[in-house]
This record gives C-alpha cells, sequence and structure tokens, in this order.
C-alpha cells in the first residue's frame, strides 16, 4: 500500500513535516484533531486521482506520535460524474467478470475507531463528528438517536465491534437508518466489505431496473481483495453492461 510505504520512510519526522510532504507534493489536506494527538489525511480536487497513494486518502486517520493508521475507508470510488478529467476510469479496464453493481446510497459517512481506551466517531472531513452539526444538531447525536431505536445504549452496540477493526458506515438522516458499509483489518489494511446488496454484474440481465438518473456502485475484486470502486448513473450502468453483453 503506497500510503504505508509513504508512512513508513518518514515514520521518523514530526507531524508538521509530514503534513508539508502530503500538501506539497501531493496536493492533499491533513486536518489536525482538535485533541491535537490525531490527523486526517484526504484528497482534494487538486490532487491527481491516477496517484494510489491519492487514491488511499480517503480520510485516513493517523495517529499523530507514532503515525500509525488508526481508520483506513478504502481507496476512493472513480466518480463518472465528476467534473476533472483524472477521477474518470476507462471502461476498457474493468473485469466485468470479477464486478458487482448496487444502488448508490445517500448519506453521511460514519468512521468508527478505538483509539486511547475509546471508540471514537469520523467522517470523511471531520475528525471528531461530535462538533459537526447539521441544522444546529451533531452528526453524532443523530447517529446515536438511530442505534438507541436497536440498543438499550451506545455501549451495547459498541460491544459488537471488534477494536482490532476500524469501521466505516453511512447514515441518512432523511430515513434515520444506517447502512454498513465496510470494517478493515488493522493489521494489514484489507477491506472487509459489505455485499449482501450487491449483485453480480456478469449477471445482471435486467437492465431496465437502471434508471438514468439514479446512481450505482460497482466494485471490483482480484484474489478477494476489493481493487476497484465506480460510481456511475444508471445511464453508464447500462452502457457498461452492454458493452459486456453484446
Amino acid at each position: 500500500m503506497e500510503f504505508v510505504k509513504f508512512m513508513n520512510e518518514n515514520k521518523e519526522l514530526p507531524h508538521e513535516n509530514i503534513k508539508e510532504k502530503l500538501e506539497k507534493k501531493y496536493k492533499l489536506r491533513v486536518i489536525l484533531d482538535y485533541s491535537n494527538k490525531f490527523y486526517m489525511v484526504k484528497s482534494t480536487n487538486f490532487s491527481d486521482f491516477k496517484n494510489p497513494l491519492v487514491r488511499q486518502c480517503t480520510g485516513i486517520i493517523v495517529n499523530k506520535e507514532d503515525n500509525k493508521i488508526l481508520h483506513y475507508f478504502g481507496e476512493k470510488t472513480y466518480d463518472t460524474l465528476n467534473n476533472f478529467n483524472n477521477n474518470i476510469i476507462e471502461k476498457n479496464k474493468i473485469n466485468v467478470k470479477n464486478c458487482f453493481i448496487s444502488a448508490y446510497i445517500n448519506g453521511n459517512i460514519i468512521k468508527v475507531v478505538y483509539y486511547n481506551n475509546e471508540w471514537i466517531f469520523a467522517s470523511t472531513k471531520h475528525t471528531n463528528i461530535k462538533y459537526f452539526k447539521i441544522n444546529n444538531v451533531s452528526l453524532y447525536s443523530m447517529f446515536k438517536s438511530c442505534i438507541l431505536e436497536s440498543f438499550n445504549d451506545i455501549q451495547d452496540f459498541l460491544n459488537l465491534l471488534n477494536n482490532n477493526y476500524c469501521y466505516t458506515f453511512m447514515f441518512n438522516e432523511n430515513k434515520n437508518n444506517i447502512y454498513f458499509i465496510n470494517k478493515v483489518f488493522l493489521d494489514d489494511l484489507v477491506e472487509d466489505f459489505n455485499l449482501n446488496n450487491f449483485k453480480s454484474l456478469n449477471s445482471y440481465i435486467n437492465i431496465s431496473n437502471l434508471h438514468d438518473e439514479n446512481k450505482f456502485i460497482i466494485i471490483e475484486k482480484e484474489n478477494g481483495k476489493i481493487i476497484k470502486k465506480i460510481c456511475l448513473s444508471g445511464k453508464h450502468a447500462k452502457a457498461l453492461i452492454s458493452n459486456f453483453t453484446e
């Protein structure tokens, strides 16, 4: 993993120097948490998404003291609706036989990671969602309220999690529901994706269900690992499927 390699090569450097390198060379953004104990590395529209290191910076959370990765969401999703040319994947480089498709889910990314003997909650842009408010209510409060519809308290929910992993959820405040996206084993940063709502793209025949205005997620796996995630419109999804079924 390129980001891990970068951090290993620069592990003796203080946070300020790592921040300068990442922002100057890769056009990334480094956000220091309020606690001054960990920081987040995320891509910007000026980053070169063809660079694997950049693609891995989807709000990676890093411990400031030893530069250890605390949370890894997974590689950035290729977006065919994006206005930036460096974020579009070539369709002929997709192996449809190893792909799965699901409807795109709107909402806020919630990252959950065990740090300093407690679980912390972040998003893709905010290191602590207790300070991030929507309509004057913190995202954490909305997330917790949704959890409490199924659990007696938040700790009952957290007791189901393994602190050797970091977790990512999607929270939709309009529907007040939570969708599990993935978990990542922190020792090797292998992403374990939720495939419950995905169908094999190779066997997806009824493309009439793919409405042009809707958005979909396609993931590609290789040797059991996710190597690519693509976000595209129904129109583009139908064209992609038709291209491989003709």
